[in-house]
């Protein structure tokens, strides 16, 4: 049966894959018939077709790496109502494949390089270091969902599903962690955008606030505006939004990740964000989980104490989807972020 939707290339190979586990069919022939929609018009699912046949199993779980950086992009970009994939698109992009860390460089803005006119033969003017940069860390999300075999079975729903739990979770992990206030943990996550910034009081004058945050950010050259949709009316009602997605012709992101009465504006030619590495998933149907979403523990520990609640997946008839995606960001400025609270408009 064709595809109903046009599917991401993460979802394609999650249910081609959990499909062929069960069928037994050829992979290129589950692609041909289950995404034919998909074969029209998108050029990923043809390269899919033209991978290798080897199965998924617990011992090679990268099965999909070689194919699934193709849609690293994709996925970022078509993340639901997402900071994070509307940033990317504005701010500088690193790759930090092989990299545990990265120094992004930044700059004084204190300091200034003398450019002078000089002489034939007269001495070049040197100036002290001006560039600096904080220390990027590489960190992951990573999620375990599980589903029946009867709805994998059932080829629409179980893509959809599989599609929005993907998206929508990936979509609410990144941007809680890119807004933050938090700070980074060592070894685990990088601290939030909006760590060691002090919020700027909102008033219930719009056009002073945008005026507020601009300032804050110190001469911006790519200034960009995080807003709720709660905050579109009193926008509206002051003539700031002046075309789709702009706000004083500046580019805005809408999000219900955003604390209402909350603007955010960034300078995103001084953000760096890592979205350039592959994206693992892994199946599996065989093993033991625990089906815990806040402190996951080891299944037995090393005093001998199961964990519960335990599941079976081979005796259940479940499979797991793991999804791991490696993510980054950092600021090359202290103030290339403001923000405001308590937005009265």
């Amino acid at each position: 049966m064709p595809s109903r939707k046009k599917h991401s290339v993460i979802t394609m190979l999650v249910l081609s894959e959990a499909i062929r586990r069960r069928s037994h069919e050829d992979r290129a022939a589950i692609v041909r018939r289950v995404f034919a929609a998909d074969m029209n018009r998108d050029p990923v699912a043809q390269l899919l077709e033209r991978s290798a046949q080897a199965p998924a199993d617990t011992v090679t779980p990268s099965w999909a790496a070689e194919l699934v950086a193709e849609g690293v992009a994709e996925f970022f970009a078509t993340l639901p109502a997402s900071i994070y994939g509307a940033l990317a698109a504005l701010a500088q992009g690193v790759n930090m494949r092989g990299l545990a860390t990265l120094r992004v460089p930044g700059r004084d803005r204190t300091k200034r390089l003398n450019v002078a006119w000089v002489g034939e033969g007269a001495p070049i003017p040197v100036s002290g270091a001006a560039l600096t940069g904080p220390v990027m860390t590489k960190g992951k999300l990573a999620c375990i969902t599980t589903t029946t075999d009867e709805l994998l079975e059932a080829t629409d729903s179980a893509a959809d599903a599989i599609e929005l739990l993907l998206k929508e979770d990936a979509a609410l992990a990144l941007d809680m962690a890119l807004l933050s206030t938090d700070d980074a943990v060592e070894g685990v996550s990088p601290p939030g955008l909006l760590h060691g910034v002090t919020a700027i009081p909102g008033t219930e004058d719009p056009v002073a606030d945008v005026r507020a945050l601009l300032a804050g950010l110190g001469n911006p050259t790519a200034p960009v505006f995080i807003v709720n949709s709660l905050q579109l009316p009193g926008l509206a009602a002051a003539h700031l939004l002046t075309g789709p997605d702009l706000l004083a012709n500046m580019p805005l992101i809408v999000s219900p990740s955003v604390t209402p009465g909350r603007v955010v504006a960034a300078d995103a030619s001084d953000i760096v964000l890592s979205t350039g590495e592959d994206v693992r998933i892994d199946l599996d149907n065989v093993t033991t989980i625990h089906e815990e979403d806040t402190s996951p523990d080891p299944i037995v520990d090393g005093a001998g104490v199961v964990a519960a609640p335990t599941r079976s997946l081979w005796q259940t008839s479940c499979t797991a989807i793991k999804i791991v995606y490696p993510a980054a960001f950092a600021k090359r400025r202290a103030d290339a972020v403001a923000y405001l609270d308590a937005a009265a408009w």
